[in-house]
């Protein structure tokens, strides 16, 4: 089996360099594994973010918020995405 720690390491490793390609491609191994992985749909959202992909960062943020309703970083996230896409 996949190291899923391994891969989120290497995920936010590659989203501190700037490599978003890499970072979505480590996070959607790991959500294929865990669809419900925290930091997995946390690292993706972010990422997403920075591609401007607010739909997508919105749908990982919410998915994030409907698992941990006091979740500061999906509850953080979901208010950008949601504000990006002039979700008032």
């Amino acid at each position: 089996p996949e190291n899923l720690g391994a891969r989120l390491a290497r995920a936010a490793a590659s989203l501190h360099v700037m490599d978003f390609a890499g970072a979505l491609a480590d996070c959607d191994e790991v959500l294929k594994v865990d669809p419900r992985n925290r930091d997995g749909l946390i690292n993706r959202a972010t990422t997403r973010l920075l591609l401007r992909d607010f739909a997508g960062a919105f749908a990982d943020s919410e998915a994030v918020v409907a698992s941990d309703p006091n979740s500061f970083e999906g509850l953080y996230l979901r208010g950008v995405a949601r504000t990006s896409l002039e979700q008032y």
